[in-house]
C-alpha cells in the first residue's frame, strides 16, 4: 500500500480512500483541461472529489467520506452526482449522524 503519493492519471491503485472531501463551488481554471478529459462539468468540489477518487479504487476498492446528507435526497444538485457514483460504484452503507456533529456547520452529514 502506498500512501501520500499523488495518483496524477487517476491508476486503479488503491483498496481504500478515506476522507472528507472539501466543499463548494469550483472556479479553479484548471478545471477546464480536467473537464475536457472527463467529460464531466464539476460544479461542486465534493462532485470533484468524489468522482475522482472512486476513479482511484481497484475493482472491489471501498470508498470512505464524509458527504451532506442531501446527496442522497434524489434530487437537487446531486443528482447528476448521484448518477455518475451510481454508474461508478455500489453503495454498500450509509450512517447519517446527527446536526451539530461538526461544530462549524448544521449541515446533516453521512
Amino acid at each position: 500500500m502506498r500512501s501520500n503519493t499523488f495518483n496524477p492519471d487517476f491508476i486503479k491503485d488503491y483498496d481504500l480512500v478515506i476522507g472528507n472531501p472539501p466543499y463548494g463551488d469550483f472556479v479553479d481554471d484548471y478545471m477546464e483541461d480536467e473537464q475536457a478529459t472527463t467529460k464531466i462539468k464539476f460544479q461542486q468540489l465534493e462532485f470533484y472529489f468524489t468522482i475522482r477518487s472512486l476513479d482511484c479504487l481497484k475493482s472491489g476498492g471501498l470508498l470512505v467520506y464524509v458527504v451532506p446528507a442531501n446527496i442522497f435526497n434524489h434530487t437537487g444538485k446531486y443528482d447528476k452526482l448521484e448518477k455518475i457514483i451510481e454508474n461508478k460504484a455500489d453503495l454498500v452503507d450509509a450512517y447519517k449522524l446527527p446536526r451539530g456533529t461538526f461544530s462549524t456547520t448544521d449541515v446533516a452529514t453521512c
